[in-house]
């Protein structure tokens, strides 16, 4: 549940800036880059009141979603839902904050719209694909490892495989993707030291292969029986 207490604390710090744009509405962005002359033209008291709706809502909104998420199992998709719904809550934001503005310029408005809008496709799209498993196969004389941080592995060059109940405590993530539960790419373990992880840690159990070339891997698929089948067929080629 970690990643439920870190959108509570997101979630809270949306709040509070929300409640701080009723003291401060000249702080609002685009408002505090305007000069006095242009911020005698902003209803400044009622875009305060609006912002504070809008923050107060994406803050509660954004938290409970992920906390939702998180509590049935689903932490790397309540992330994403997350970080979108924040993005799409700044983006309800600028539009509100326009209404309440008499300057003749909408640049400011549209840029951050357009920007937000942007990053919220962006982002989207990286966790969307970050957060797919990646495609494990034994072909060909190789496991296959497709997707991001991909590899292949000679079966030739495995020197021990084993399969895991749980893995050693992860130390640090060196070059690769961590996102609660979905881990790719270059880690250190405890016990271990450097190795590749292709796993997501909802699911047991995991694979641990030892190879004269890149070292340690472990992996593994959302279904255990899959992930028990590969390790009968590389278990298999390496004991020949």
């Amino acid at each position: 549940m970690e990643g439920a207490y870190i959108g509570l604390l997101i979630g809270g710090m949306i709040v509070l800036s929300g409640l701080l744009s009723l003291w401060r509405p000249d702080l609002l962005s685009p408002f505090s880059g305007m000069s006095k002359t242009e911020l005698d033209k902003v209803d400044l008291k009622h875009a305060g009141k609006s912002a504070c709706a809008v923050l107060i809502a994406t803050g509660i909104v954004s938290a409970a979603v992920n906390w939702f998420l998180c509590a049935v199992g689903y932490a790397d998709a309540g992330i994403t839902v997350m970080v979108l719904t924040i993005v799409l809550g700044g983006i309800i934001l600028m539009a509100v904050m326009r209404k309440y503005d008499s300057n003749p310029s909408a640049w400011r408005y549209r840029f951050g719209i357009i920007f937000m809008a942007l990053f919220f496709l962006v982002v989207g799209t990286l966790l969307l694909v970050w957060s797919r498993p990646n495609g494990i196969e034994v072909k060909d004389g190789k496991v296959v490892i497709s997707g991001n941080y991909g590899m292949e592995v000679p079966l030739d060059e495995i020197r021990m495989v084993e399969m895991l109940d749980s893995l050693p405590e992860i130390e640090a993530r060196t070059n690769g993707i961590g996102m609660v539960h979905v881990q790719k790419g270059n880690f250190r373990l405890d016990r271990v030291g450097a190795c590749r992880l292709y796993v997501n840690m909802k699911y047991s159990p995991f694979v641990h292969i030892v190879t004269s070339d890149t070292g340690h891997i472990f992996f593994n698929t959302d279904d255990p029986a899959l992930t028990e089948e590969l390790y009968d067929m590389i278990s298999s080629s390496v004991n020949q």
